[in-house]
């Protein structure tokens, strides 16, 4: 059964399971944890951009949405077999909580120390991955190591990835470690969808697709990093100059991808027209016209990529096959959503600055992993803190650098960026700080 949980709980009269569910993952300290850390820009300038729990509850308000528009609209197909409202604001919720500080460099960083330096035979690390960890193993509920005990759908709601790195070892996602086996399998029992997303997981991958693509343009266009003026310009002015319209096309031709580069101008002529009003026709100065202008933009955008636009068919569709619902995109919204997504590539990515943050942010890790890895060999006193000295000490018993490796990245990616930056100064003893100033708690 979807309510099903690994190991037996009795349950509520008063709260449904999935609901439950929702209520571990926000109380869970591993949640609160997403407010100290950023997808690009470190924490010290998130009063300018999104933190990850905003996104998160970002993610969660529309997928929250797309749910009760399905359930609605096909509640004459038996819908709510698959699809619960409660199960996709819980995906919503973890879906970033195994991402490390720092967000993507370090994901990469660690992956090659796990898989490289230390334990060239283990399977690396991918957020994703150690998301579903957190919350059958490492976060805390009742029992020790049983994780958050959730339902076997909100589970399955999390995985995007429903693989191990084994089974793909080409891709550069995936879903589980191998120690998370048997709680994959139960998550995935009764599904025929080999290698395919639950419709709950679908709906909260699109919600999260929909939010970055849309709060990344408003971060960086308040900013001054991406001039979302100039290029509402051109396309108003029909591209008589298209200086920034051709460096992001040729940029993305250079990186192969032609199809996009196609949609450029597309796109762009419909945010013109249909979302932009002049206020953004103007770099950003953070006029109460451009407050409101930039926020009817977030709004309208988000609402058409969830019901569609005057006249327009809804651009989610739900696909039933093999008795299997799907959640199917639209053509159009797709590209948009596509074409924002790397206009946010072009203009923040290739930053000089921002550039020069990941290189200091990869060696931060890196110094960080190779002591604490250093130090979890160590049977007696060490610079490991509670609860992972615990957890290392276990290992001690069948003395595996993998476990160690990896209780050593759980730890990494239990800190929010300002931790992990403290515990590389006092590492590197540039700031030692106080005896009883615990880094970790």
């Amino acid at each position: 059964m979807r309510t099903d949980r690994q190991y037996t709980e009795t349950e509520e009269e008063y709260r449904s399971a999935f609901r439950r569910d929702r209520d571990r993952i926000t109380y869970a300290p591993e949640f609160r944890r997403l407010k100290d850390v950023t997808q690009i820009a470190h924490v010290g300038e998130s009063y300018l951009y999104h933190d990850r729990l905003t996104h998160s509850l970002k993610v969660a308000q529309v997928g929250e949405s797309i749910a009760e528009l399905l359930r609605q609209e096909y509640a004459h197909q038996q819908i709510e077999r698959e699809l619960d409202t409660q199960v996709v604001i819980a995906a919503c919720y973890a879906h970033d909580i195994g991402h490390p500080p720092f967000g993507h460099v370090a994901e990469r960083e660690l992956n090659r120390l796990l898989q490289e330096e230390h334990t060239p035979n283990e399977l690396g690390f991918e957020g994703n991955a150690q998301t579903f960890r957190i919350l059958t193993r490492l976060a805390n509920h009742r029992e020790e190591g049983f994780g958050l005990n959730l339902t076997r759908a909100t589970l399955n709601a999390t995985i995007k990835y429903p693989w191990a790195r084994s089974e793909k070892p080409n891709k550069d996602k995936w879903g589980y470690y191998k120690s998370e086996k048997e709680a994959f399998e139960f998550a995935r029992e009764g599904s025929n969808r080999t290698e395919k997303q639950s419709l709950e997981a679908q709906i909260m991958e699109y919600a999260d697709d929909v939010t970055y693509a849309v709060h990344d343009i408003d971060d960086f266009y308040r900013s001054g990093l991406i001039p979302l003026d100039r290029l509402l310009v051109e396309a108003e002015q029909n591209y008589r100059v298209d200086e920034e319209t051709s460096n992001i096309e040729q940029y993305l031709r250079e990186e192969g991808k032609e199809e996009i580069a196609d949609n450029v101008r597309r796109v762009l002529n419909d945010i013109n027209s249909n979302y932009a009003r002049d206020p953004l026709k103007c770099p950003y100065t953070n006029s109460e016209e451009q407050r409101i202008a930039i926020a009817q933009f977030d709004s309208n955008l988000i609402s058409d990529f969830i019901n569609g636009s005057e006249g327009t068919e809804p651009p989610i569709i739900i696909d039933l096959t093999d008795d299997e619902f799907d959640l199917e995109r639209d053509d159009n919204v797709e590209e948009t959503i596509q074409v924002l997504k790397h206009i946010t590539r072009y203009y923040v990515l290739s930053n000089p600055s921002l550039n020069a943050q990941r290189h200091g942010q990869r060696r931060i890790i890196r110094v960080v992993f190779n002591a604490l890895y250093e130090e979890s060999g160590k049977p007696g006193i060490s610079a490991i803190p509670e609860p992972y000295r615990d957890r290392l000490q276990e290992n001690l018993k069948v003395a595996t650098e993998t476990q160690n490796a990896r209780v050593v990245a759980d730890m990494i990616t239990s800190m929010t960026e300002k931790q992990v930056s403290a515990m590389y100064k006092r590492l590197q003893g540039h700031s030692p700080g106080s005896l009883v100033d615990e880094i970790v708690r």
